[in-house]
């Protein structure tokens, strides 16, 4: 879950980078399985304090991690606002200090 959120991401960014960019098919294909994926993660955040369960984040935290603190960086936090438990999550994530010390002082606009 956490790596085709990855995955969807970076291919959003690359097309981004792309002089002239690819098809608008292909755009609206990943802007897809980005809204399909983003209620997953919130449905299971709304059972759970980490993704895969338990007390403690894991390597699919991380990544997601990764994936939506790109999404933030490059659209706001508007999206937030429809995501309470993943926002949550996302928020105290950011409060672990290697986190921290990873998050950009600016954005890439």
């Amino acid at each position: 879950m956490a790596d085709t959120l990855g995955d969807t991401i970076i291919n959003v960014w690359i097309i981004g980078l792309l002089d002239g960019g690819e098809p608008s098919q292909y755009r609206s294909l990943l802007k897809q399985r980005i809204e399909r994926l983003v209620p997953t993660f919130e449905a299971k955040l709304g059972q759970t304090r980490y993704l895969l369960g338990g007390e403690s984040w894991s390597m699919a935290d991380i990544a997601a991690l990764c994936s939506f603190g790109y999404y933030d960086l490059r659209l706001g936090p508007a999206w937030q606002d429809r995501y309470p438990y993943l926002r949550d999550w996302f928020e105290r994530l950011h409060q672990i200090d290697s986190v921290k010390a990873t998050i950009p002082t600016s954005s890439l606009n």
